[in-house]
């Protein structure tokens, strides 16, 4: 019975993937660009999470919730480049997803 706590924990974190997530907030835009047909953003005030190259990955610009999210950044970009709020998760090879994007003062 003492070994059941220790393999749930393990299969826990194999599931997982060792992926967690971060929140930042009150971020100015810097850049936005696209490497192949991935966008990604970078802030001023870099991120709270460790990213790899400190950007965040927005996804592939063939998807419409990609657009979505370049549109939004244009928006930003446009009304002084500030962004209210990004949630991302952290990948195991420390590359960083947008989950969550929210424009405003």
């Amino acid at each position: 019975m003492k070994l059941v706590a220790p393999v749930f924990a393990v299969l826990t974190m194999l599931v997982s993937g060792g992926a967690s997530a971060a929140d930042d907030f009150g971020r100015t835009l810097s850049l936005t660009g696209l490497s192949g047909n991935t966008a990604y953003a970078a802030f001023t005030e870099g991120l709270s999470g460790p990213c790899k190259y400190n950007i965040v990955y927005l996804g592939d610009v063939s998807l419409p919730q990609t657009k979505a999210l370049l549109a939004m950044l244009v928006a930003a970009r446009s009304s002084g480049g500030k962004v209210a709020h990004i949630g991302y998760t952290i990948n195991s090879d420390t590359t960083c997803s947008s989950t969550q994007l929210e424009i405003g003062p």
